[in-house]
């Protein structure tokens, strides 16, 4: 599952439901040198790094090899796909946006890893 097209982050919360979860002890995420796009921030939420864009002539993820949330030019990012059954919560697509993986289903849980185990 993708986000909306206009990714904002009140959309993802709506789509985000952390039931019953305590996150008083989590460690949030910061952009650090990321400078473009959103990131998870490991505490149910995201945040948008540098301007969340970068300049025409670069992309988000992009170059050779390419880093995730980092602008670049050369080659463009190709953004992952969240794996049924393996992928759970909010996850990185490896260029700009997050994705939300959903639950985990027959019983599995969702780790800080976002893998079911």
């Amino acid at each position: 599952m993708s986000m909306p097209d206009d990714g904002s982050a009140s959309d993802m919360m709506r789509m985000v439901d952390l039931g019953p979860a305590d996150l008083s002890a989590c460690t949030k995420a910061i952009c650090g040198t990321r400078n473009c796009g959103m990131i998870p921030d490991h505490c149910g939420s995201v945040e948008t790094c540098g301007t969340g864009s970068c300049p025409s002539n670069q992309s988000c993820g992009g170059g050779n090899p390419g880093m995730a949330n980092v602008c670049a030019s050369g080659r463009l990012c190709v953004p992952k796909q969240c794996v049924i059954g393996q992928d759970c919560g909010l996850i990185s697509d490896g260029c700009a946006s997050v994705l939300n993986c959903g639950m985990c289903s027959g019983g599995k849980m969702c780790g800080s890893d976002n893998k079911c185990h």
